[in-house]
């Protein structure tokens, strides 16, 4: 997240995506206060409402395991 130091605890919360040719996307912005877990989790439920969920973390694990173990 980016904070100013006048702030007052308010913050930008940015939430950035890599894509598989290494290119960046902006998926998110949201403001926050002090980059609370509160925050954060605030932003990603309101990104899943807004988007189909492309795969969960935890699939994202699976794959990875998955991809590694494949001879």
């Amino acid at each position: 997240g980016l904070r100013s130091e006048n702030s007052d605890g308010q913050c930008l919360l940015v939430i950035i995506g890599v894509k598989p040719d290494g290119s960046k996307e902006r998926v998110a912005i949201g403001d926050g206060y002090r980059e609370t877990k509160a925050s954060w989790l605030e932003l990603l439920l309101d990104l899943k409402k807004r988007i189909i969920p492309i795969f969960s973390p935890g699939e994202a694990v699976l794959r990875r395991r998955s991809f590694h173990s494949s001879p």
